[in-house]
Parts: C-alpha cells; structure tokens; sequence
C-alpha cells in the first residue's frame, strides 16, 4: 500500500508496516527550511510491541531520508482468555494480541525544487 501526500513535489511514502492496526495518518503542511522541505505525517498504529519495532525497523530502511519523532508508546488494557488447544495438532493457539497503541511523527525530507541542480547542455 502506498500512501501519498496531496501535495505536488512532497516524496510518497511508501507503506506496508508490520502492524496490526494503522488507526491514522494524517499528513501535516510542508515546512520550507533552508534548501530542503519537510513532509510530516502524524500516525497511529495498535499492534504488539514486536509489530512497533518492526515498523521502526521498515522506516530504517526506506530509500530516502526518513526521521520517526514523538514516540508515544502506551500499554492497552487487555482481558486474556486462556489459549485454546486445537484438537487436531494439539497445539496451544497463541495468536497475536494488539497490545500497545503508539503516536509519532514520520517526517521525510526532499530539495525544493528551486534548489535542484539544471541540466547541464554541453
């Protein structure tokens, strides 16, 4: 899945996180800084806390310039039902549970387009 900003010049960010739950993304206005702009995004994510870390991890490894800022990392109260034993293997189901909610800032960079370099005609 991919998600793009509205607007023009601003990076698309590309999105296939190891989460459970992305609850909401919500793009923030370009800010200019000197030669470059800032696209932010606000999200929020549930899922495990390996689905949290594995989402950073999928950040890390963006091709481009990706800075995750923010973090508020949060405990759900959850009521555990004892796992069920499947008849057939035998074996405990331990399926994955949404244990934590999390908020951050996901900001990529790119060059205003003023400050791109020409085309050089030789």
């Amino acid at each position: 899945m991919i998600v793009r900003t509205q607007r023009p010049g601003a990076p698309a960010v590309p999105w296939a996180p190891p989460v459970r739950s992305t609850t909401r993304v919500q793009p923030r206005a370009i800010r200019p800084e000197d030669f470059y702009n800032v696209a932010s995004f606000d999200i929020e994510m549930t899922g495990t806390y390996h689905d949290f870390g594995g989402f950073i991890g999928y950040v890390a490894n963006f091709p481009f310039i990706a800075n995750v800022s923010g973090v508020d990392v949060n405990a759900m109260k959850l009521m555990v039902n004892k796992p069920a034993k499947d008849e057939k293997t035998g074996l405990t189901d331990l399926s994955k549970k949404e244990t934590v909610t999390a908020k951050f800032s996901l900001s990529t960079y790119f060059v205003k387009e003023s400050e791109r370099l020409s085309e050089l005609v030789l």
